[in-house]
């Protein structure tokens, strides 16, 4: 597993044996069970699931779609004896361990609605995994709960939760992971599922889980809620003026389509700086959710946050590249804008060889090289997914001079050890998918003698830039937006660019 964490967001505590993020392998594990188109869940009435505090079936993209832009969702295969198990595994916002729950059904695996259930779960301050089993119990989901157990971001504690369907009706089987093991069953009707959660809270420190339910947002300090409809011009836009911004900036940005092999074209944004003069080209990285990040999408334009991200970048004197890395994937052939849901545009970019990521990432680069503004010197920055690609590109995408990577999976030894470039990283404590692999890989990187500057923001959560909102993610971007710029001009800016 490289950075090539494609996850939703895709950052992972590695986990042992190969844990394997699902970029690197297209298809689903020989073996794997694929789920029905229809479940016996549907049998039940919407208001059932409802009352009995779950999202509704019918919801489940729109519930997925929306928490995109605050959790954590990756997609890995987890070891289960000589298998993996292909699992969608979403990690709360807080800054302790905890506890991990793996959901299953007795006659489906890794839908959307079983998906939309593990947020909720997540929601609550446990680690969620969905794996693509039809059933949780037997060899295989006992061998995916104790991987699960063992990540890093796990307190060591587990459970298991069965929801078992029956005609209109149905129950849930949760099973701590205790010795010896114990099973309470809770008949679907009101409030069950919240019953469910209470009773999983015993292998949670007391309150901790409460506590993250709440959000990162509780007792924020007042620089961390106020602002929201308004810009400072050295920071980058949070999710509710990015519109705005791309709206009205001055400076010149534009969608070129570039020609790739086999016919299909790179859709490309690229926002320009304000001079004359030669300056350097900066690539931008597109989280696991898309172009469109948690924002509804809008066809024919959209990627409103990752735009005025570029045009913020051109606003400190760089070319800023941002490749649509779903190009063509969509419906009918379609960019990102085609997609009905953001999580269904990272299901899409999941689909393809990382290979063939990092060859579009090299068609944006080859292109922005002989634009004629160019002075030579290439950045790379990422978010999420985009940052873990970002910390790679500094090894395998030839050109780049320094990366600049945001709340991004650190790359194995083998790939750390093909760096070439100096690195710079940022990260919130609160990023519990994250903040345990921060340490491991900044003592790698210095034992193989790499540049490498870090920092991880207290109270900050995983996408700190975006929700500038939550706890403290306006200090930390305060902070870490205007260290990155001083990073690429340090290494990007040669004698003569300009700047604004």
């Amino acid at each position: 597993m490289s950075a090539r964490a494609l996850t939703f967001l895709l950052t992972i505590a590695v986990l042992p044996v190969s844990a394997a993020i699902a970029i690197d392998q297209p298809g689903s594990p020989p073996g794997t069970p694929v789920a029905p188109p229809a479940h016996d869940s549907s049998a039940m009435s919407a208001s059932i699931i409802t009352r009995a505090g779950l999202p509704p079936e019918q919801m489940a993209k729109s519930v997925l779609s929306a928490a995109l832009a605050r959790r954590h969702p990756q997609y890995l295969d987890l070891p289960a004896g000589a298998e993996k198990v292909r699992s969608f595994v979403v990690f709360p916002e807080r800054p302790s361990k905890a506890p991990v729950i793996v959901i299953t059904a007795n006659n489906q695996g890794m839908t959307d609605w079983m998906r939309a259930v593990g947020d909720d779960a997540a929601a609550q301050g446990f680690i969620a995994v969905v794996p693509d089993l039809l059933t949780g119990k037997g060899p295989r989901a006992s061998a995916v709960t104790r991987a699960a157990i063992d990540m890093p971001a796990s307190n060591g504690q587990g459970a298991s939760v069965q929801f078992n369907f029956e005609g209109t009706g149905g129950r849930i089987d949760v099973t701590i992971q205790s010795s010896p093991s114990r099973t309470v069953s809770f008949e679907i009707g009101d409030h069950a599922w919240h019953k469910a959660l209470a009773y999983l809270t015993q292998i949670d420190s007391p309150g901790a889980a409460q506590q993250a339910a709440r959000g990162a947002q509780a007792g924020a300090p007042a620089e961390a809620t106020s602002g929201m409809r308004g810009k400072l011009p050295h920071l980058p836009a949070n999710f509710l003026m990015a519109a705005k911004v791309v709206a009205q900036s001055p400076r010149k940005g534009e969608w070129v389509d570039i020609p790739m092999a086999g016919g299909t074209k790179l859709h490309t944004w690229i926002s320009y700086p304000q001079t004359t003069g030669k300056a350097p080209v900066v690539l931008v990285y597109q989280p696991g959710p898309g172009m469109d990040m948690g924002e509804p999408v809008t066809r024919g334009g959209g990627a409103n946050w990752l735009r005025a991200i570029a045009d913020q970048l051109a606003y400190e004197g760089f070319i800023a590249v941002l490749p649509d890395l779903t190009s063509g994937l969509g419906p009918n052939g379609g960019n990102f804008d085609s997609f009905q849901f953001p999580d269904e545009s990272g299901a899409a970019l999941n689909r393809i060889p990382h290979s063939a990521v990092l060859d579009r990432i090299r068609v944006a680069r080859d292109y922005a090289m002989k634009l004629p503004m160019a002075n030579g010197r290439l950045g790379a920055t990422g978010f999420c997914m985009g940052g873990g690609l970002a910390w790679e590109s500094a090894a395998e995408i030839e050109g780049v001079n320094a990366s600049v990577v945001f709340y991004g999976t650190p790359p194995d030894e083998p790939v750390m050890t093909r760096i070439k470039a100096p690195v710079a990283a940022f990260f919130g404590a609160n990023d519990l998918g994250l903040a345990p692999r921060i340490a491991p890989a900044t003592a790698d990187m210095k034992r193989l003698g790499k540049s490498f500057e870090v920092e991880v923001y207290p109270e900050a959560t995983h996408v700190f830039l975006y929700r500038q909102d939550l706890g403290r993610n306006m200090a930390a971007t305060q902070d870490a937006w205007p260290k990155a710029m001083a990073f690429f001009k340090r290494h990007l800016m040669t004698t003569g660019t300009a700047t604004r």
